[in-house]
């Protein structure tokens, strides 16, 4: 069995790749991975990859529509958007993740907030984009502010945004810079939640130090067994969704004034 991905760097698609070989090992499968980077012709490639060495099926996650020659002559089942309706297509859920953390921070009368983003640029963009439209959804969207981490995840832009009382909250591309952040935050005296509230996605291991992460849980091994066994057992809906779970820890409460 394949499954291609755009960026293991990336914390949400590293653990739905974990989550899918824990579901294939199950069944007595090896997985077979490709990183695409989010590039057309990396999937293509891919599909071609698995047609030729007459592997069992191919899992795509894609940030984009996939091409619509995708599958034609394998067995596929996409995670994310598709154009093609002869693709089965599994949702889990990302975009519905941050409108859930965007609901809850504007919620608490966040209106000036943080998106930190550290990835690579398709994928960075692609998040903006969706961040972007679930703050002008709650009327917030001039008071966003979008904070580009660098693949390193520099925490400097955002530490300094809270020490100047710029933002009253943080929305973090995964929870392991989410963690990051709020440590560095602790670090130069700026309080949590009092100050700031500090907001991730994934629901990776959201312990801090200053008690549970507010986050959202993705149900990302039941998205891995379903499509592990759509592709054992070639029968798939054209699209179902898995929605995502909010999480309200320790790191989120009212917003502060803004300076």
């Amino acid at each position: 069995m394949h499954l291609a991905l755009p960026d293991l760097a990336d914390a949400w698609h590293l653990r739905l790749a974990e989550e899918t070989c824990r579901a294939a090992d199950a069944l007595g499968l090896n997985i077979r991975l490709a990183v695409t980077r989010g590039d057309r012709a990396r999937e293509a490639e891919a599909a071609v990859v698995c047609e030729i060495s007459d592997g069992l099926g191919l899992i795509m996650v894609s940030d984009a529509p996939l091409p619509q020659h995708v599958g034609r002559r394998c067995r596929v089942v996409a995670i994310g958007p598709t154009s093609d309706d002869a693709v089965p297509t599994v949702s889990a859920g990302r975009g519905h993740a941050i409108e859930m953390a965007m609901d809850h921070l504007a919620g608490l009368g966040h209106t000036a907030i943080g998106f930190g983003y550290a990835g690579l640029p398709y994928a960075r963009e692609n998040t903006l984009r969706l961040v972007r439209q679930a703050a002008g959804r709650r009327a917030i969207a001039d008071g966003l502010q979008s904070m580009d981490l660098g693949d390193g995840g520099c925490l400097a832009p955002m530490v300094e945004a809270a020490q100047r009382r710029d933002v009253t909250a943080f929305l973090v591309s995964d929870d392991a810079v989410a963690r990051a952040l709020v440590h560095a935050l602790r670090q130069a005296d700026v309080q949590i939640p009092v100050d700031v509230s500090v907001a991730g996605y994934g629901h990776c291991d959201t312990a801090t130090r200053c008690g549970r992460l507010t986050t959202v849980n993705h149900p990302l091994p039941e998205v891995a067994h379903t499509v592990v066994d759509a592709i054992v057992r070639g029968r798939a809906p054209a699209r179902l969704e898995f929605a995502p779970r909010l999480e309200i820890g320790a790191t989120s409460g009212y917003a502060a004034r803004t300076s």
